[in-house]
């Protein structure tokens, strides 16, 4: 008898002594019924379309900070990018800053700080 067989014997068993426990009163079977989070996509529209405010935003909290700091910036501008120049959406410096403005408003995840831009409120 292979493991596999005997795991198989061994949870058939205890099925069985289960159902006889059930049966004769002695053992009391409740369910465990556990909340359903609502799933959240990987992306910030989950797939419906967006007006592109979000994107707008971003766009406003880069040239805030292009004002406030431009030494910072003008360095950002120099960060080498290896993606793929046909796949980019956004450029380097406006991802870094994102990420800085996350760090600097304590967003722990970009799906975080997509419903603070989203305006739902942190959860």
């Amino acid at each position: 008898m292979t493991c596999r067989d005997k795991r198989k014997q061994r949870q058939c068993d205890r099925d069985v002594k289960i159902a006889e426990g059930i049966i004769s009163g002695k053992t009391a079977y409740i369910p465990y019924e556990r909340e359903k989070k609502e799933a959240q996509g990987n992306r910030k529209g989950g797939g419906a379309n967006t007006d592109g405010r979000n994107d707008e935003m971003a766009e406003r909290a880069t040239g805030l900070l292009r004002l406030l700091i431009p030494a910072i910036t003008a360095k950002m501008s120099d960060i080498y990018d290896p993606r793929d120049k046909s796949k980019i959406t956004h450029s380097a410096e406006t991802l870094v800053t994102y990420g800085l403005l996350m760090f600097l408003c304590h967003v722990s995840s970009c799906r975080e700080a997509n419903r603070l831009l989203g305006g739902e409120g942190a959860p």
